[in-house]
């Protein structure tokens, strides 16, 4: 009976050893695994925040080529875009602009309102606009002055919208839209913020008549 007894026990021996390393190796996997699974989510979180911003860019050139040289046409572009993204709190800005010939930004645009060509609208704006509307609907269009011109302190101001060419008889005007987001990182595997913008422009649909002369 004696060798029968060390013949089992060395055989338990082995499967002791075997269950010790698989749990070793799977200590040292373990974390790998975990990065690898934040890494897919932070990538898709980040996928899905540039869908959102080219959805609400394009929302917004919509709204804004539909309403031409309408006066509330800046202010209707940016609740457009307001509601194409989930969190608001990321806009870092939003610019109404005329394009170039080759269908870009105008030069100074990026950072600041330009006469003629573009409307900056910082993210100070977008969030007094954004509480505006959520204690009261529509209350926000108080913000871009008066009915039929744009006063000297509308934010519009500097490509008022009723100056846009919306009849065909003089030719249209083009009309981009471009939104600049922060992404706040879930993981911080990439950093704790990614900046991100996108842009969308569409000719003015034409009128028989300007809505800033009716």
């Amino acid at each position: 009976m004696g060798p029968i007894r060390r013949l089992r026990r060395s055989r338990r021996s082995p499967n002791r050893g075997d269950r010790g390393a698989t749990m070793v190796e799977f200590a040292l996997i373990l974390p790998v695994l975990a990065l690898f699974t934040f890494g897919i989510l932070e990538v898709g979180l980040v996928l899905r925040a540039q869908g959102q911003n080219v959805t609400a860019s394009q929302s917004a050139a919509r709204t804004a080529s539909h309403l031409g040289d309408d006066r509330l046409a800046d202010y209707s572009a940016i609740t457009a875009a307001l509601a194409a993204l989930p969190d608001t709190g990321e806009i870092q800005a939003l610019v109404v602009f005329k394009p170039t010939n080759s269908g870009g930004l105008p030069s100074g645009c990026e950072s600041a309102s330009r006469s003629n060509v573009c409307n900056r609208y910082d993210k100070a704006f977008i969030t007094q606009l954004v509480n505006a509307e959520q204690a009261d609907p529509g209350s926000g269009s108080t913000y871009f002055g008066g009915v039929t011109s744009c006063s000297g302190s509308a934010p519009d101001r500097w490509w008022c919208p009723t100056t846009r060419q919306a009849r065909q008889s003089t030719g249209l005007d083009s009309i981009g839209v471009r939104i600049e987001l922060r992404h706040q990182s879930l993981t911080n595997l990439f950093g704790s913020t990614r900046d991100m913008s996108d842009q969308a422009i569409s000719r003015i649909e034409p009128r028989l008549s300007s809505t800033a002369s009716d």
